[in-house]
């Protein structure tokens, strides 16, 4: 993680807008039975995906890397199948990785523990709409409104775990469910459960220990059971091993190039982003719930029903010239994933990417985009980067914080602990680059564009322009102004 599980490459500042008792069976806890299959055979889609997408996508990809250099072009592999046969195939980066080689997937994983617990209501073995604290009630009292279908559907007001500054020093060793536990229950809810939306990884890593308390099994081997296993996904697991591959994850630097990244551990991010698969393996989960191997069609509709906005359970709704889709994206220390599904098409779109700062879904949502209009798309233009100048940069270093007319702006918007996050930001210059950090995140590198006392990202869209009075950091439509804190001593910076 970054230290952040994320759902999507972010809509600003990478991730913060967003986004024992595992072990431990409950006495008595019921063994699990396989319930007969309720397979069925989807309808032959009304429409073939035109013969010319390879081509369509190799012109689209052509343009990544070109300006910025390898670091910014993919590196993994990208699946695009209809019916289960796979139609389109691309290995991406040097180590040309195949259909079989596993990635580390981050928050694709909460479809997977969304269906073990939908699994387990067609089981009988729980209600959607009982308390969690029915299942886990050593959480506190105020867990009591907090329902299953409220952590499912992001709609609990649990604050965000992975937002915790105490986390870092977690991310890289083994730890405990309890101790993850303890982050969640010692803040306050956010809100009134089932009166907003707001993405946390908390809700997934609650329905993680649901699950183990309600299948008397640890998560790992209670998903592996209830959702991998009878999906035949032979590739995929929760256990945190090393991939079976040896797929290494990796991240741009201040240079802007790749550099390995420091592995997280799996159990921090447990039920909310801890499994790693193949492509071959997502393609038989998209078969799986096509065909009605998992799920009840009550439980299937429920899945793929949202509550309030867009997401629904492990995944977001969305349509496009009217074809419904699915989606969810994930990014975890050195590897970045998206998935798309297609129902009435019967298309699944998968990219696995061991670049952390290669945002997966540019390429899965313009090969949607291409298939649903069959259109091809032009290549992306990255934008030119001037010569760094150092001493330039450390002029525009020190310490900024939100000003009150865009804290204001924020407020009701943004959760508060999305809201502190990004209200101070640290600037320091590097040998090759600006380097931007907000609260507890990792940096951010800001390379100088041609425009005069101007930075962007190269990937994420960020822009920051220098002032004199501090700056302004633009991201998709977004405007957010940021003052410069003076240290003692000294007076007004300039451009």
């Amino acid at each position: 993680m970054k230290p952040q599980i994320t759902h999507h490459r972010p809509a600003l500042l990478l991730s913060l807008l967003v986004t024992a008792c595992a072990s431990a069976p409950a006495q008595n806890a019921p063994t699990y039975r396989e319930r007969p299959s309720t397979a069925r055979t989807p309808a032959p889609p009304k429409q073939r995906t035109d013969p010319r997408l390879g081509e369509w996508v190799d012109h689209y990809v052509s343009g990544f890397g070109v300006n910025w250099g390898d670091a910014f072009a993919p590196h993994g592999y990208l699946i695009v199948a209809e019916r289960g046969v796979p139609i389109l195939e691309r290995s991406y980066g040097s180590a040309r990785p195949g259909r079989t080689s596993v990635y580390h997937v981050g928050s694709l994983s909460k479809q997977f523990t969304a269906a073990g617990i939908l699994r387990l209501r067609d089981a009988g073995k729980l209600s959607l709409d009982a308390s969690v604290r029915r299942y886990l009630p050593s959480l506190p009292e105020a867990f009591q409104p907090v329902t299953l279908s409220h952590l499912l559907h992001h709609t609990a007001g649990v604050p965000d775990y992975t937002a915790t500054p105490q986390l870092e020093a977690m991310m890289h060793q083994p730890t405990a469910p309890e101790k993850l536990l303890d982050l969640i229950v010692q803040q306050p809810l956010t809100f009134p459960p089932g009166t907003a939306y707001a993405y946390s990884n908390s809700n997934y890593l609650l329905l993680g220990l649901v699950i183990a308390r309600v299948n008397g099994k640890p998560f790992a081997e209670s998903i592996q059971q209830l959702v991998l296993s009878p999906a035949g996904m032979t590739r995929s697991d929760f256990a945190g091993a090393k991939s079976a591959t040896g797929e290494l994850g990796y991240t741009v630097n201040e240079r802007g190039v790749l550099e390995r990244a420091e592995p997280d551990d799996a159990s921090v991010s447990f039920a909310a982003g801890a499994l790693q698969t193949s492509a071959s393996d997502l393609v038989k989960w998209d078969r799986a719930l096509a065909e009605g191997v998992l799920l009840t069609p009550e439980s299937e509709r429920i899945r793929t029903t949202p509550a309030l906005g867009k997401y629904a359970c492990g995944v977001f709704v969305d349509s496009y010239q009217g074809t419904r889709y699915e989606f969810h994206s994930g990014a975890i220390g050195g590897f970045d994933a998206d998935l798309v599904r297609v129902p009435e098409r019967d298309l699944v779109i998968a990219f696995l990417g061991n670049n952390d700062d290669f945002d997966s879904s540019r390429v899965t949502r313009k090969v949607l985009k291409m298939i649903l209009t069959e259109k091809p798309e032009e290549p992306i233009q990255e934008r030119p980067v001037a010569a760094f100048d150092r001493t330039a940069a450390a002029k525009r270093a020190g310490n900024y914080q939100l000003s009150t007319a865009s804290r204001q702006a924020l407020t009701g918007k943004l959760p508060e602990p999305v809201l502190s996050g990004v209200s101070r930001a640290e600037l320091k210059a590097t040998d090759a680059s600006l380097r931007m950090t907000f609260g507890g995140e990792r940096p951010i590198h800001l390379f100088p564009a041609e425009e005069p006392n101007t930075y962007f990202t190269k990937g994420s869209g960020i822009e920051v322009e220098f002032t004199l009075e501090g700056c302004v950091l633009r991201q998709a439509g977004l405007e957010l102004l940021y003052e410069h804190v003076p240290e003692k001593g000294v007076g007004q910076r300039t451009k």
